[in-house]
């Protein structure tokens, strides 16, 4: 465990942009289950001696804070606290059975939540509060989590699941505006890495990181609300230009830092050997395939 520490202490030396566009943080899988609750205090020290941000999945299923109380704790939120995890330089992901108690706690903590819908609603997990974390102030994030449990990494998608997921718990059409989504996807992303005051809108003296969205497309028509469009109906494959920090990586939906061709003919190559190593040689479908 200690090397791990250490790998991530001496990561962030050496790899962390001194602009913080390249940041090593600690990742955390969960607290649950470690023998020994201790660790997270080792590393709540060294992220604070470092300035190393923290990343952990927490309070994600009602097991979660079963495992916390068999210790004593509270919740799994509250057990997160004691043990100095929360925080400015803290985000979580996931936080579906966070209860009153613990959304306080993340506000006055300023701990950032990761709100993950589509890994949430596929997985079975339920939904995460976020229109009451928003009003409580605590900063909420808009994520794909993984590809294992969301095979479409497309976060424009996700603005749209987020929207739904949202209306589903709060029996509401009103429960998140498209506003309100896509800061969670932007200005409150970039908040959430300490870069709130360089990056996530666009205002003078920000650096230049922005998307250009093609709304001729037939499934973007009429462009009442250009919020309430890309929020709805947009998806990834509407991206026409990706500027990064005033370079442009994407131009006419084609990326121009890479070889696309060469990355999916590399993926694919790879198939075979996944295959292999895990022992899962495919599935077959009921019906025939052409």
């Amino acid at each position: 465990r200690q090397s791990g520490m250490d790998l991530t202490v001496e990561g962030h030396r050496r790899w962390t942009d001194p602009d913080g566009r390249l940041q090593i943080w600690f990742g955390c899988r969960s607290m649950e289950p470690v023998n020994n609750p201790s660790l997270f205090e080792e590393v709540s020290a060294l992220a604070a001696e470092h300035d190393i941000g923290i990343t952990i999945h927490l309070s994600e299923l009602p097991h979660d804070n079963e495992y916390a109380r068999s210790l004593g704790y509270r919740s799994h939120m509250a057990m997160a606290h004691e043990l100095g995890l929360l925080g400015p330089r803290t985000v979580l992901a996931h936080c579906t059975v966070a209860d009153d108690e613990d959304i306080a706690l993340l506000a006055a903590t300023g701990t950032t939540v990761s709100h993950c819908p589509a890994n949430n609603s596929s997985s079975g997990w339920g939904p995460t509060r976020v229109a009451d974390m928003l009003a409580a102030g605590v900063n909420v994030t808009l994520g794909c989590d993984s590809t294992p449990s969301n095979a479409n990494m497309d976060l424009l998608r996700d603005l749209r699941v987020a929207a739904h997921v949202a209306r589903m718990h709060d029996h509401t059409r009103l429960a998140l505006s498209p506003e309100q989504i896509l800061e969670m996807a932007t200005l409150n992303g970039a908040r959430a890495l300490g870069l709130g005051e360089d990056l996530g809108s666009l205002e003078a003296g920000k650096l230049a990181d922005f998307i250009v969205i093609d709304t001729d497309a037939p499934h973007l028509q009429p462009v009442w609300s250009p919020a309430a469009t890309v929020v709805f109906a947009a998806q990834g494959a509407d991206v026409d230009t990706v500027v990064i920090g005033g370079e442009t990586i994407v131009s006419g939906g084609e990326i121009l830092t890479m070889d696309e061709a060469a990355i999916v003919a590399d993926i694919r190559s790879r198939k075979p050997v996944v295959e292999a190593r895990s022992g899962v040689t495919g599935i077959d479908p009921p019906w025939p395939v052409v």
